[in-house]
């Protein structure tokens, strides 16, 4: 997981002049070139959160309960537990709380570089946010500001062949308020981004398997 941050894009010139151009006008880089280059950011992105949560070893270490600061939002992790569905799928619900520290209402980031992730046992596939509820409702989509704290349920999406073990572990992604513009497309604005210089969090947390739906 999802241990998707923030990278500082490629210096790329958009006017650069063309040797073979008329009258050595500047040839621009077409748009469907610069739509392809964020989908490979994007895409490295994704593919860092959802590889690199397996991989990476620098992660610090925190305890169920404790406050952990992503940038955009505080969260606090206590246990977690699973469920599998009549079609053999697994839903795990990581439960605690949220809270938002800044003046304008935030979301959970969620997908493959948001701010949670999963793994459910060693040598088993990561999975990263797929849903959330706040406050014990799926109608509710933002954090308050403020700081106070919200009852938190963060839901994974597994395979029928998940291993689970008396524990999973959880990562939590650090955000920064950036501009990570590329070649002007998001036109300057800045907007919460994976945070690639900061160490993202680990927590074990007791796992309780539920009875399976029917």
């Amino acid at each position: 997981m999802a241990d998707g941050h923030a990278m500082d894009a490629p210096a790329v010139r958009t006017d650069a002049p063309s040797s073979g151009g008329p009258g050595g006008r500047p040839r621009r880089v077409p748009r469907t070139l610069v739509v392809a280059l964020v989908v490979v950011l994007l895409a490295g992105l994704a593919g860092w959160a959802l590889g690199g949560f397996d991989e990476r070893r620098d992660y610090a270490s925190a305890q169920p309960g404790e406050e952990i600061d992503a940038g955009n939002l505080v969260f606090v992790l206590d246990d977690a537990t699973a469920q599998q569905d009549s079609t053999g799928t697994w839903t795990l619900i990581l439960h605690g709380t949220v809270s938002n520290p800044h003046d304008e209402s935030l979301a959970p980031v969620q997908g493959g570089a948001g701010n949670l992730a999963v793994v459910p046992a060693r040598g088993q596939q990561s999975a990263v946010l797929s849903s959330v509820e706040l406050g014990g409702t799926w109608r509710r989509t933002v954090v308050p500001p403020g700081g106070t704290p919200v009852e938190l349920a963060a839901g994974f999406t597994l395979p029928a062949r998940t291993r689970f073990a008396d524990t999973v572990v959880a990562g939590v992604f650090p955000f920064e308020y950036t501009d990570n513009s590329v070649l002007g497309v998001s036109g300057g604005q800045k907007t919460w981004n994976p945070d690639s210089t900061a160490r993202g969090r680990i927590v074990t947390l007791p796992l309780t398997i539920l009875p399976a739906e029917k």
